[in-house]
């Protein structure tokens, strides 16, 4: 049952702790106040199994979450599922804690005709709750970035999303979600060496990104699927093995139907690396800045981004702002060991290819019908 109103983010939290420590299975729908998103959370004996908000990822959520002032939700009850947790339960903790602070205090607190079921683990009832003060917003992706750890954001498969679906476990351990469309849900962040097999069709969901340590490895024939605010970004000390053939092209594409597709319907592909650039370091343009995602630069001349071979990507450069976009592709900070060969960039609303700083060679490339320049090149690029 929907609470009636909102109450202080606070009372939420208190509610979350005893949760959590509890070890119980439950699923919270939360809308946040004043900017009225909608966060699913999802425990699975105490640990957070699962997080959604439409068109964020899964640390956005939180960071948004940490950010509301008041909320309402939905607290039921859920089977227990078996699937790698996003945080533990100390980390959650840690999490609620630390979200916490600067935020406010709670006042005018009211909470009234609350019952728990002691098995059924349902709360219901009428909640009400007066404004809370909040200081240091500002704060909360920094606050977000440093409580998460132990943070696993499989990047593979979290539940809800539109359509049928289905889980699948893969060779790794982690697991998949199978839309009614065929396609394998991809959500927040690669953390291990991961493949995503030949004859599969792979759908972003928001922005993914390929963490430090991991390697993404992309077979021949795969198509990657994206819509409005999905990119892939592959982060610094991360890399991506895409190596199609010329009878067997990797394709990242517009989620759309063919057809319909058109220029700017998704974001792109993203690079970044420790090569040099000409002002230390910098944050890729159309990656939030805050919490290191899109930070790009270095001293390692050499430094290896992977390989894209055989790869074509259309209709990217979604537009996140004014004079903010992702580009078809774009480089930042890729050393002399990156491989960019037989690539074509068709229909991207930015620039086709984008290079910022970096030592990465290009060669056989084509860029069609950009809506800007076919290839852009700044901070200090030396590559040929």
């Amino acid at each position: 049952m929907t609470t009636q109103g909102f109450i202080p983010k606070s009372e939420l939290f208190d509610w979350l702790r005893q949760s959590v420590r509890r070890r119980e299975n439950v699923v919270l729908k939360i809308v946040t106040n004043p900017q009225r998103y909608t966060i699913t959370l999802r425990l699975s004996g105490g640990q957070l199994v699962y997080v959604d908000c439409k068109d964020h990822g899964p640390l956005d959520a939180l960071v948004l979450l940490a950010e509301s002032e008041q909320v309402k939700f939905t607290f039921s009850s859920a089977p227990a599922i078996e699937r790698r947790e996003l945080m533990s339960s100390k980390a959650f903790l840690r999490w609620l804690d630390a979200a916490g602070v600067g935020f406010g205090e709670v006042r005018n607190a009211d909470i009234s005709g609350v019952s728990r079921a002691s098995e059924g683990r349902s709360w219901s009832g009428t909640l009400r709750g007066g404004p809370s003060s909040r200081r240091g917003a500002g704060v909360a992706a920094a606050v977000v970035v440093v409580a998460v750890v132990g943070l696993i954001l499989a990047g593979t498969v979290l539940d809800g999303g539109s359509g049928e679906t289905r889980s699948e476990s893969t060779a790794d351990g982690s697991s998949t979600k199978i839309e009614e469309s065929g396609a394998v849900l991809v959500r927040g962040s690669v953390v291990e060496a991961t493949t995503w097999k030949t004859g599969r069709t792979y759908r972003l969901d928001g922005l993914v990104f390929v963490e430090a340590g991991a390697r993404l490895l992309v077979e021949p024939g795969v198509t990657v699927l994206g819509g409005p605010g999905a990119a892939l970004v592959v982060t610094r000390d991360a890399s991506i093995h895409a190596r199609g053939t010329a009878d067997e092209p990797i394709v990242f594409t517009s989620v759309r139907p063919e057809g319909t597709r058109a220029s700017g319907d998704w974001g792109g592909v993203v690079l970044l690396g420790n090569a040099p650039i000409n002002r230390g370091r910098a944050n890729v343009e159309g990656i939030p800045p805050g919490h290191g995602h899109g930070v790009f630069g270095g001293n390692d001349r050499r430094s290896n981004c992977g390989v894209l071979e055989y790869v074509r990507i259309e209709f990217a450069g979604y537009p996140i702002g004014a004079d903010n976009e992702l580009n078809g592709l774009t480089l930042g900070g890729c050393g002399s060991e990156t491989l960019v060969r037989n690539v074509q960039v068709h229909r991207a609303r930015g620039d086709g290819i984008k290079i910022l700083g970096g030592a990465v060679d290009l060669k056989h490339v084509f860029i069609s019908h950009p809506r800007d320049d076919a290839l852009d090149w700044d901070m200090g690029w030396t590559g040929r």
